[in-house]
């Protein structure tokens, strides 16, 4: 009976270990000293997947692209805007709330609670702080525009907020 035991034990063991993945780590890119894993583009595309409600966020050179590019205006921000870090907050509890409504264990949900909190908050700052940035340049360049009119009429009167356009429907915009 004891052998019995032993070998019950050793197939369950046998079983779960087979069932583990393995998770290879391995460097993608280095920004500042600062080193980024496989695993970070992992937590990325599954980050992405869950704003944009799509499978589709790209081939993983164009997701290392757009990490990339919201790091570099994150550094050039040089520092941590609390304001910034408080509408990310407020951001992740409103998609958590929205997310909290959906009964369905959909991908993209699926996606949303497989990162943590702090994890999530970090690109959703990344993100505000590449829109904060672009969003002074486009002001500073309306202000050139309008100082080199010399107050004429302008035709048009132009706001934009933030446009994120997926490869999906580039070609329709």
């Amino acid at each position: 009976k004891m052998n019995f035991i032993k070998y019950l034990l050793i197939f369950f063991l046998f079983n779960s270990f087979n069932s583990l993945k393995a998770i290879e780590n391995k460097i993608v890119f280095i920004v500042e000293n600062e080193i980024y894993t496989s695993i970070d583009l992992e937590n990325r595309k599954k980050y992405l997947q869950s704003i944009r409600q799509t499978q589709n966020v790209g081939n993983d050179i164009e997701i290392i692209e757009d990490y990339i590019t919201t790091i570099l205006f994150f550094i050039e921000k040089k520092k941590k805007d609390n304001r910034l870090l408080d509408e990310a907050d407020k951001l992740y509890e409103k998609i958590k709330k929205d997310y909290d409504l959906v009964d369905n264990k959909t991908e993209f949900k699926k996606n949303f609670y497989s990162l943590d909190k702090e994890k999530y908050i970090e690109y959703l700052n990344y993100d505000l702080n590449r829109r904060k940035i672009i969003e002074k340049m486009i002001q500073k360049r309306t202000n050139e525009i309008n100082e080199f009119n010399n107050n004429e009429i302008l035709i048009f009167n132009i706001f934009i907020k933030y446009l994120s356009v997926n490869n999906e429907n580039k070609k329709f915009i």
